[in-house]
């Protein structure tokens, strides 16, 4: 079955997920759940569970791909659902930053 598109009219997302999706649009960043945990006080299983909650609502997709070299590698993407959250709550792209840069802010 095909995930909805978000729209500004959908239900309101958690604060959990929402400060993940920022993070993650605002540093250009394609972190696996484990590697996000290691910079807040959230664990690993909070972060996959906002994650679950961005996917469901169709404001990221994941995808698997076998890289060259033979290892897989996860992606989250961001759809144009993301884009249009962004833009309602005024939230701009940033050019690209370092989210170490950032945990230490």
């Amino acid at each position: 079955m095909a995930r909805k598109a978000y729209t500004s009219e959908d239900p309101a997302i958690s604060y959990r997920a929402f400060g993940l999706i920022v993070f993650l649009w605002t540093t250009h960043q394609s972190l696996s759940a484990e590697v996000l945990s290691q910079f807040a006080t959230e664990g690993r299983d909070a972060v996959q569970k906002a994650m679950g909650e961005l996917r469901k609502m169709g404001l990221i997709v994941t995808r698997h791909q076998r890289t060259v070299n033979g290892r897989w590698m996860t992606g989250n993407y961001f759809t144009q659902g993301t884009a249009d959250l962004m833009e309602k709550y005024g939230i701009r792209q940033q050019s690209a930053m370092n989210y170490k840069a950032i945990m230490k802010m």
